[in-house]
This record gives C-alpha cells, sequence and structure tokens, in this order.
C-alpha cells in the first residue's frame, strides 16, 4: 500500500519532511533487533473524515485522531496523536503517498 516515494511529517522525524521508505524500515527492524518484553497496546481511530480531492476525484484526504493505548511499567497509559494520511490513484489503484502526524 505505500508507495516507494511516500513522504511524511512526524515526531519520529522531529517534524522534519522525510522522503522514501527506509526511514519507516527502520523502526520495523528495531523489533527483530531488540531482545525485550512483548508491549501489548491497542489502537484506535477516532473521529475520521474522508475527503476526495482532485478534479477527476484521483486522490484523497483521510484525517484523524489516533488513540494509543499501552501497558508501560504495569501501568495503563493513552497517547493522542492527529494523523493526516494522503492517497492517490495510480495506475487504477489507491496508493499511500505522504503522511503528517502532530
Amino acid at each position: 500500500l505505500e508507495e516507494i516515494d511516500l513522504t511524511c511529517f512526524g515526531p519520529e522525524s522531529n517534524l522534519m519532511l522525510v522522503q522514501g521508505l527506509a526511514f519507516h524500515k527502520y523502526y520495523f527492524d528495531l523489533a527483530s533487533h531488540t531482545k525485550g518484553p512483548v508491549v501489548v497496546n491497542n489502537i484506535t481511530m477516532s473521529n475520521p473524515h474522508f475527503r476526495w480531492i482532485g478534479a477527476d476525484s484521483s486522490a484523497a484526504i483521510v484525517s484523524y485522531t489516533r488513540v494509543d493505548q499501552a501497558l508501560v511499567d504495569g501501568k495503563p497509559i493513552t497517547k493522542t496523536m492527529p494523523e493526516t494520511r494522503i492517497w492517490e490513484e495510480r495506475d487504477g489503484k489507491l496508493v499511500h503517498v505522504h503522511f503528517h502526524k502532530s
């Protein structure tokens, strides 16, 4: 679903623009190199909003608040983060091309 030219702004990049999948792959690969307890968490999408854009409706914007729940040191925590994702039609498929997390 992710395009190779994906761009994003997010806390992991200190809100700097990042382009490409290598930046994100680093975080996914961390789990295979880390020997630690498994963290159980729950992620919920709250207040989603969807809008088609473009003269031919070939792109879409999805915005929502991500609600993360986790158990850290035996204590439950909840964090929220507004997110916006942009999808574009390429070769007849919707692909994820940009996101922003605040």
